[in-house]
């Protein structure tokens, strides 16, 4: 087994030879072998500038690299990556945004000396940069510094995302606004009392105590004229009540005038008295025939 993997990655080594080992590093552009000079960056690009791959720039190096690409395309530079560099700003990376070797720190448009991971996004780059690295200590260092290469945008596409902004900013301006008038048109409006609706229905009692108006010729003397409809007549227990059986009627829209009643003592008995007042009356003696 371990003789079939050793031929496969021989045969792989002759076939592809260099192509093969450099596949890797692609992306990895180095600075020590190229000083002074101009290097090509394609197009839709994305990788690293170090000075060497396998290790670090020796003491008191200097070393400028100009870096370019296709018209309507920009280089991009993003993290610079200074973390196994001296801390004692005695080593410096410069940036410029052109061609020019002496890139320093009145040129550049960043320069970094202090070791951390800094960023640039905030400079606008161009077609062709330029990496300077000034090592004026006995310390070697390693850096790194992230490239992309990207479409420029074109000065009608900053318009049209301007354009576009300004749209969305007005738009939302404009909805805030009829949000607080419409708010303020609320405030201006009196508060209504209006009392809840409710429905008032009878009760058993009062639909017990109700009966419909007998015709004309039905009614006795004892009842009052009125028209025809429901009457109520208050429930048992009221004080004005009448005698279940007995019921009288109340005339709403016609005068009251009393029930006729006979005089006492025709065809009526007086009521019986009280009973304290039955205890002290004297008693007759029964009567024998």
């Amino acid at each position: 087994m371990f003789l079939t993997l050793a031929i496969l990655v021989a045969l792989c080594d002759s076939v592809l030879g260099d192509g093969y080992r450099g596949l890797a590093a692609m992306f990895t552009e180095e600075m020590y072998d190229k000083c002074w000079t101009e290097v090509y960056l394609s197009a839709d690009r994305t990788g690293y500038i170090t000075y060497h791959r396998n290790g670090q720039y020796p003491p008191y190096t200097e070393c400028a690299v100009n870096y370019y690409t296709d018209s309507g395309y920009v280089i991009s530079l993003e993290a610079f990556n200074l973390t196994a560099m001296p801390n004692d700003c005695s080593d410096y990376i410069f940036a410029c945004n052109e061609k020019d070797f002496l890139c320093d720190t009145d040129s550049s448009s960043v320069h970094y000396c202090w070791r951390g991971v800094h960023y640039s996004h905030d400079v606008s780059w161009g077609q062709s940069i330029t990496i300077r690295l000034f090592s004026d200590h006995s310390t070697q260092g390693v850096y790194s510094i992230e490239y992309r290469v990207e479409e420029a945008k074109t000065d009608g596409d900053t318009i049209v995302y301007i354009v576009v902004g300004v749209i969305a900013a007005v738009c939302v301006l404009v909805g805030i606004i009829c949000k607080c008038c419409r708010n303020d048109d609320d405030d201006d409006i009196p508060a209504m009392n209006i009392p809840p609706a409710t429905t008032r229905s009878p009760n058993a009692s009062t639909l017990r105590n109700a009966r419909q108006f007998a015709p004309e010729s039905e009614r006795n003397s004892t009842e009052f004229i009125s028209p025809p409809g429901l009457v109520y007549i208050p429930p048992a227990g009221y004080p004005s009540a009448p005698a279940q059986g007995n019921l009288q009627w109340y005339d709403l829209q016609q005068p009251i005038r009393a029930p006729l009643t006979p005089p006492i003592g025709l065809g009526r008995e007086p009521p019986p008295p009280p009973y304290d007042e039955a205890l002290q009356m004297p008693r007759k003696q029964p009567t024998t025939s």
